[in-house]
């Protein structure tokens, strides 16, 4: 029964090790945390985070993919809509339906939005070891939105670009301003503003 206690603990270390790491990259960064810091935050050694994910580098990037996999589930299953054969076929009130819950998900985490927002600043840097998964992230949000509009509007690789910059502004001024607004209202009052007259499907 110990022993069984004790690898239950033991497999629980690197979740635990990814919560703590959102927490204190959430506050400051990458560059404003340490392997030692955060190995006392979670209460494991050094080496036994380093066991886990090796390097700063790579827990920061398993910090952003789990966060990533996690919402993309809570998201999908969230919402009642049956994902079309192709992102083009989707209705645009599935579309809206989509993204609205996205930002509700956001609203309700905080903490996982200004980690995503402080790095995805930092990561403007090539040498930035997020670099690479932020710049991916953009290119596969931008096609997918704009697939998702495709027959619904005028330019879908446009208006992507608008709705995906739209969000992310949004959220970086409601992070700003201490949450001083409801998030998820604006969005749902800017989304129907942009693709106002836009669309002809």
């Amino acid at each position: 029964m110990i022993e069984a206690t004790k690898r239950t603990r033991l497999s629980d270390r690197p979740s635990r090790i990814l919560d703590s790491a959102i927490e204190i990259i959430g506050q400051r960064g990458y560059y404003g945390f340490s392997i030692k810091e955060l190995a006392s935050a979670c209460g494991v050694t050094v080496p036994g985070v380093l066991h886990h994910f090796g390097t700063k580098d790579a827990i920061l990037l398993a910090v952003l993919k789990d966060i990533e996999r996690r919402d993309y589930e809570a998201v999908w299953k969230g919402v009642p809509l049956t994902a079309p054969a192709k992102l083009s076929e989707m209705s645009l009130a599935n579309f809206k339906r989509l993204l609205h819950a996205t930002v509700d998900r956001n609203s309700q985490q905080p903490n996982i939005l200004r980690l995503f927002s402080i790095l995805r600043i930092e990561a403007h840097y090539p040498e930035h070891p997020a670099f690479e998964f932020f710049y991916q992230r953009n290119v596969r949000a931008l096609r997918v939105v704009a697939e998702m509009l495709e027959g619904k509007v005028t330019a879908p690789k446009d208006m992507a670009i608008k709705v995906v910059s739209m969000t992310a502004g949004l959220e970086d001024v409601w992070l700003a301003t201490s949450m001083a607004f409801d998030l998820v209202k604006q969005w749902d009052e800017a989304i129907e503003m942009l693709l106002h007259e836009k669309v002809f499907a």
